[in-house]
């Protein structure tokens, strides 16, 4: 797995399991142990992250970080069963004193410190900034798939190369040829993530380019397997 993917993963994880919001409850109630706390509001937010939970645990993308921090042991119906007859409004000792309350704050807690340690020191802040608002700063974002473990050295060049040549061109018909591109991401996994960098409106004619061949190829399958379909109708005799 790519930095960059193992980071945005993260991310989706924590917000789709609530984890931040979830903590903040908690800790509302931590800031004033002696005063009760209606911990029951929690309730509502752990049956939308159990759903949420149940939706991404079989994706490929989430189910390994899922597995590595032991998620489906918070998300077994008799943890949740019990965790509903433990948050309720009460002072914050009698929480801390629940293990099964601890071992929910801990993993969401755990989820939220992962994914904000893990984009510190897996992505530069230039990175991080591009990918809020990536075209918009000059940068555009390609995924190389692989099949093999691998590409050849000179596969590699050449993908470099032909889009070099592309973003030249495009330089100089916005007039942004004074602007060299840079590779500011190169990250092999399974796949390759590759960020170019470039003139802001080099980035965009680059981005529609490559839109809008995707948008033909998959248009022009569609249209391909609607007149096979049409074929076969026609073909068919219906008395």
């Amino acid at each position: 797995m790519q930095k960059i993917d193992f980071v945005k993963n993260l991310e989706t994880i924590a917000q789709k399991l609530e984890s931040v919001n979830i903590v903040t409850k908690f800790n509302t109630g931590f800031k004033q142990p002696t005063i009760a706390f209606n911990y029951d509001t929690i309730n509502p937010l752990l049956f939308l992250s159990k759903s949420n939970y149940d939706q991404i645990k079989k994706n490929i993308r989430y189910s390994e970080i899922l597995t590595t921090l032991n998620a489906q042991s918070i998300y077994t119906e008799t943890n949740l069963s019990l965790l509903t007859t433990i948050l309720r409004p009460s002072i914050a000792q009698h929480i801390l004193t629940s293990s099964y309350a601890i071992a929910l704050y801990n993993f969401h807690n755990s989820l939220i410190q992962t994914s904000s340690l893990s984009k510190n020191i897996l992505q530069s802040q230039s990175i991080t900034d591009s990918l809020i608002n990536e075209v918009n700063n000059g940068v555009v974002f390609f995924q190389v798939i692989i099949e093999k473990e691998g590409l050849k050295t000179e596969q590699y060049i050449k993908i470099f190369t032909a889009l070099n040549e592309l973003i030249e061109t495009i330089s100089k018909i916005t007039n942004e040829n004074d602007q060299k591109s840079e590779i500011i991401l190169l990250d092999s996994g399974s796949d390759s993530n590759l960020g170019m960098k470039s003139g802001i409106e080099t980035a965009k004619s680059l981005f529609l380019i490559f839109k809008e061949v995707w948008d033909f190829i998959t248009n022009f399958q569609y249209y391909k397997q609607k007149q096979k379909s049409q074929l076969l109708l026609d073909s068919l005799t219906i008395k």
